[in-house]
């Protein structure tokens, strides 16, 4: 678990430093306004992946007894989500 645990919170950490470069690249590049477009979409898919990533596969992988009916609920979720 801890393993686990430290590989996670390795990769957190090289997305949020590769993300802090590329936002202080593109602040350099662009003109403010163009910036702020970008930001504002960044927002904006930042907050669906989150809201993508709502657990359901890790309901499905973590679920001891699965039934045909849990599977159908998860993957239809996943499907409205995802759309």
């Amino acid at each position: 678990m801890a393993g686990h645990l430290s590989w996670q919170g390795m990769s957190m950490l090289v997305q949020a430093v590769a993300q802090f470069g590329v936002t202080a690249v593109l602040a350099r590049l662009l003109s403010p306004e163009d910036f702020g477009v970008i930001a504002a979409a960044n927002i904006a898919i930042t907050f669906m992946q989150v809201i993508a990533e709502g657990g359901v596969g890790s309901a499905i992988v973590q679920r001891s007894d699965l039934t045909p009916a849990f599977i159908s609920a998860a993957m239809t979720v996943a499907l409205m989500v995802g759309t």
